[in-house]
């Protein structure tokens, strides 16, 4: 028995990583302001920028987590991804990835991810596992999270191209 209510307890776990963070860089801000000799001003201020830039990526892996649940896994080994879903699935390899789109179906976001050879698989952003991709796309050369979590955040009935191989 739990004495967290449901929602509660959903929030405390979608916002894990910045709820750990913030602490971490407050502490490490205070040990800056209060440092002494040049050592612990050093040790401080490499703590307090680590610490700030792990919060940043914090806030970006909740904001591209969906709060959706939709049917289907996503599988990430190495790099390759797999979707299986109810009606349709596939993998590919991510060094063979041509282009990144986001799409709108079924109202629902959804990431298309298309290869060299132009077999495609339609991610849901709501299907199990499919936060691990944040990862992978933010390894992707010249793509932008921030204009991803724009598309996402703007649900747009648009299909957006997010990351094009030159």
């Amino acid at each position: 028995m739990s004495f967290i209510r449901p929602e509660v307890a959903n929030v405390i776990w979608r916002y894990r990583e910045p709820i750990i963070w913030v602490p971490v860089m407050l502490c490490s801000l205070w040990m800056l302001m209060n440092a002494k000799g040049v050592l612990m001003l050093g040790l401080c201020a490499v703590l307090y920028a680590v610490s700030t830039a792990f919060l940043l990526v914090s806030v970006q892996r909740v904001r591209f987590r969906s709060t959706a649940e939709a049917a289907g896994v996503v599988v990430i080994d190495e790099k390759r991804v797999g979707y299986f879903g109810p009606v349709t699935g596939g993998s590919l390899e991510m060094d063979d990835l041509d282009e990144l789109e986001l799409i709108m179906a079924d109202n629902e976001p959804q990431w298309r991810l298309t290869d060299k050879s132009g077999q495609c698989i339609t991610v849901p952003t709501g299907a199990k596992g499919a936060d691990g991709l944040f990862d992978l796309f933010t390894a992707l050369p010249g793509f932008s999270m921030d204009a991803a979590l724009r598309a996402l955040e703007a649900r747009s009935e648009v299909n957006v191209s997010l990351w094009k191989t030159q």
